[in-house]
């Protein structure tokens, strides 16, 4: 549990220091209104929330599968998630879920991908998702293929809810897989 601490508080202070960086660069560089990013209103709130929540589960079946077929996936998943989140509380799950799906993607999708695209912005993800200190390669192409899902399903919904609610329906899904695969 000890190691869960210390993780959180790397999560609560990088997602901090991202988020405040996100909030600066949105209102010199942006120029706009973060919550047009939200929702544009192009579709129904309740169609984007659902498309999400759809998009989530795909994105943590497609995860299953890859872990199942694909060993040095399945080695990085059990040297990073898996040990982390085993036996965490509900409490702790949730906020290892929702602030960094909200932050990510304020910062990823609304403000980076604007600027470089989502290519560029996938790939700047899946570095920063690699791991550098035992350089989790597989994770790091994992992290590629779900960003680059993420950077096409805002330009598509036009919101940055629905790819909030697929990051943190797919980090929330995660955590519960780890805490009991018998659900799955």
């Amino acid at each position: 549990m000890n190691r869960f601490n210390s993780m959180k508080k790397l999560i609560i202070l990088s997602q901090g220091g991202l988020f405040l960086v996100t909030v600066i660069l949105y209102y010199f560089f942006r120029r706009r209104y973060l919550l047009t990013d939200l929702w544009d209103g192009r579709f129904s709130l309740v169609m984007i929330i659902y498309t999400g929540i759809l998009a989530g589960v795909g994105v943590r079946l497609f995860s299953i599968i890859l872990g199942e077929v694909w060993p040095q996936f399945a080695d990085n998943l059990q040297d990073t998630v898996i040990t982390t989140l085993q036996g965490i509380d509900m409490y702790d799950l949730f906020l290892i879920s929702l602030p960094p799906a909200i932050i990510e993607e304020l910062f990823f999708r609304g403000f980076l991908q604007s600027y470089i695209g989502n290519i560029c912005t996938s790939v700047v993800f899946a570095i920063l998702h690699w791991g550098f200190v035992k350089k989790l390669w597989a994770h790091g192409l994992h992290a590629l293929m779900i960003s680059l899902f993420l950077g096409w399903l805002f330009v598509a919904s036009g919101s940055l809810l629905t790819t909030i609610t697929a990051h943190f329906t797919n980090n929330l899904l995660a955590g519960l897989y780890v805490q009991d695969k018998s659900i799955f």
